[in-house]
């Protein structure tokens, strides 16, 4: 359910305020692995950087980039909590209403300390994200962004470096030729599936119709301090919540002459 802004502000603020008494703000720099070294290769200095934003572009339903960006928070508020000794918190911004608490939970996340804020419009919105990047207390902020300008965009930027949290911007396809204030823009798409044409995944369900897996390719569009490029094939297990890198297929013509 949408709240009016006044009620939104104080029980964000609120709920920021109860994060932060536990953390010690903002440590230094430092970098978290996301646990495949073959995508971990991809990002400069092998994983995501505290402070900085990274944009999560989306082709398609069922494309796997928000059980990515889930796992992804995961792994970083794990990586805080071991090197704070206090857990960070993780802020859930869904304008469109459908994030689906236990899709996050198949993914490990601990929704004892997921803050869920669904703004009423894109001020709201604008206005979430810029205060949870900001607090001290926030490891990881996950958003559906639909739009956005640059001047939004670069004060984000701001507000993640000055907090030290890392801010995980779903986004459709249609934002690639966008302007970028990210430090790493990646493109997720399924492999062997149908895709839909605006760029939005389905977070209202945690697993698909007839397997539990799902095989996707990450690409780097860019990574600010490399050239960018590359790409990297996973497996996301719905029931687990785990990513691995996938498996080579095997060859058939192999197949055939030895089964021959």
């Amino acid at each position: 359910m949408t709240e009016p802004r006044q009620e939104l502000i104080q029980n964000l603020a609120e709920q920021l305020r109860r994060l932060e008494q536990t953390r010690r703000g903002p440590a230094e720099r430092q970098r978290t692995s996301l646990g495949v070294p073959a995508l971990d290769q991809l990002l400069p200095g092998q994983g995501i950087g505290r402070g900085t934003l990274v944009e999560w572009l989306s082709r398609g339903e069922g494309s796997g980039a928000g059980t990515l960006t889930l796992w992804a928070a995961r792994r970083i508020c794990q990586a805080e909590a071991e090197r704070e000794k206090e857990p960070g918190g993780l802020v859930v911004i869904d304008p469109r209403g459908e994030f689906y608490p236990p899709a996050a939970v198949a993914c490990g996340i601990d929704l004892t300390r997921l803050i869920l804020v669904q703004p009423a419009n894109r001020s709201d919105r604008d206005w979430a994200l810029d205060q949870s990047l900001r607090s001290a207390g926030v490891s990881a902020v996950w958003c559906w962004l639909a739009d956005a300008d640059s001047r939004a965009l670069r004060r984000w930027q701001l507000a993640a470096e000055t907090g030290g949290a890392v801010g995980l911007l779903l986004r459709p396809i249609s934002a690639r030729n966008e302007p970028s204030f990210a430090d790493v823009r990646l493109l997720v798409e399924a492999l062997g599936s149908s895709q839909g044409a605006n760029g939005r995944e389905d977070l209202s369900s945690s697993t698909t119709p007839f397997s539990s897996l799902r095989r996707v390719r990450v690409e780097v569009l860019r990574a600010r301090g490399t050239s960018g490029g590359g790409s990297v094939t996973l497996e996301i297990d719905d029931e687990t919540g785990d990513v691995r890198l996938a498996a080579e297929l095997a060859d058939p013509t192999r197949q055939r002459r030895t089964g021959s």
